[in-house]
């Protein structure tokens, strides 16, 4: 049998209620030559017997027995992959039903690697916003750089080929949040990357929802500022706007002592800006409180 020009992988964990809806989505896609692949990543709810329930013959779906997370299940996944082209579906989202078609046909007689989309962000059924932001960098072509700055591809947005994921060696498990950041910029170093301006995913945001981890999302930023600190070297002002967000999470999550750290050397880098003399500031009152608080 001839392979489908496009693999969609899952992964999902504790997603018993929203897994069908996700994968429904991509199964309903007017791009109908696919195979969705499902990766249950040790859940302990009912997750997999909702997967045992699709019956699309372009389905299908594997159980990891111990818990790799989302990055790690992506590869799972991505290595069972037939395609040339592989997409990405979160097991809490929707797709709209052209989006396959929209990125395919943009994708066609192009010299482009990946494609994304935009997205519209949900948060208790009320829409908060859109990824990319009016104030992020809505782009196609070389992105490397704008992508070195700022996040603003999402996973469940892109089609990257098959063949870059695999020279990239796909996902970097070591991620437990931020990981399609860190993924894009390296498909990014690989060639063009296109763009379909339109919002073609709904995002919705639920209590488990990676995005929603705040503590995560700071250790990621930090992992990512160590893993590509050579390429950020390069661009000091990009360096110090990663310092100055670090210290911000951290002196969110009462760790001004680290935070500090990073304040300064934002500052030392980019002297003379106000915005990161007001975080070594506030950095500086909450380790002074935190250590003179009554108890």
């Amino acid at each position: 049998m001839t392979a489908p020009p496009v693999s969609v992988v899952v992964p999902c964990h504790n997603r018993e209620k929203t897994a069908r809806r996700a994968i429904q989505s991509v199964l309903d896609q007017s791009y109908r030559n696919i195979e969705v692949i499902a990766v249950d990543d040790a859940s302990r709810d009912n997750t997999s017997n909702v997967l045992a329930t699709i019956t699309d013959p372009r389905f299908s779906f594997l159980t990891l027995r111990a818990n790799v997370g989302a990055a790690g299940a992506r590869n799972a996944g991505a290595a069972l992959a037939k395609a040339q082209w592989i997409a990405f579906q979160d097991s809490d989202d929707v797709w709209h039903p052209e989006k396959l078609e929209r990125q395919m046909a943009e994708l066609e007689g192009s010299d482009a690697v990946a494609c994304y989309c935009a997205m519209t962000v949900h948060q208790d059924g009320i829409e908060i916003g859109e990824i990319p932001t009016p104030t992020q960098t809505r782009t196609s072509g070389k992105i490397a750089d704008a992508l070195l700055a700022d996040s603003f591809i999402s996973t469940q947005t892109v089609i990257i080929r098959s063949d870059v994921f695999a020279a990239i060696s796909g996902m970097d498990a070591n991620f437990r949040a931020l990981d399609d950041w860190d993924l894009m910029l390296r498909v990014a170093q690989k060639g063009p990357i296109a763009f379909v301006p339109a919002p073609l995913v709904d995002q919705h945001m639920s209590e488990n929802s990676i995005t929603n981890d705040k503590t995560k999302r700071v250790f990621a930023q930090i992992q990512f500022l160590e893993k590509h600190y050579a390429k950020l070297v390069a661009h000091p002002r990009v360096l110090a706007l990663h310092r100055n967000r670090i210290a911000g999470g951290l002196r969110q999550l009462g760790q001004p002592g680290r935070a500090m750290s990073h304040a300064v050397k934002a500052l030392q880098t980019a002297p003379g800006n106000p915005r990161y003399l007001a975080q070594v500031l506030r950095c500086l009152v909450s380790y002074f409180w935190m250590r003179h608080r009554p108890l």
